[in-house]
């Protein structure tokens, strides 16, 4: 797994706690479901006012990991990023809306149908 994406996202929340913590309050505000990956652009654009903070954001770290998030589950207070940073590679990365923690997941497989 490539950690360097979830580093990535933790040091993006981090320089914008503020807006993050609000963007991901609103992903969860509606609820248990799926989330498409413009619709995640477009929350984002939708709950920061200020036109030059909204730039930064989605020109930033996180704009950049949302840009490559290829599915989004909700489960509050957590949402569940599916990221394809590479063809071939993909990263899950949970993050909890209440604290913006993220926290990486695996994938477990079952060897017997390997």
């Amino acid at each position: 797994m490539d950690f360097g994406v979830a580093e990535s996202l933790v040091d993006a929340l981090k320089q914008n706690r503020y807006h993050a913590r609000r963007c991901f309050e609103r992903f969860t505000s509606r609820g248990k479901r799926m989330v498409k990956p413009q619709e995640l652009i477009h929350m984002i654009e939708k709950t920061i006012d200020d036109k030059l903070e909204r730039t930064k954001v989605l020109e930033g770290s996180l704009g950049q990991i949302l840009s490559s998030t290829q599915e989004a589950f909700v489960i509050p207070p957590y949402v569940v990023l599916g990221v394809r940073p590479n063809p071939g590679q993909w990263v899950y990365l949970k993050v909890n809306s209440d604290d913006v923690t993220v926290h990486s997941l695996t994938l477990g497989t079952d060897d017997e149908s390997v």
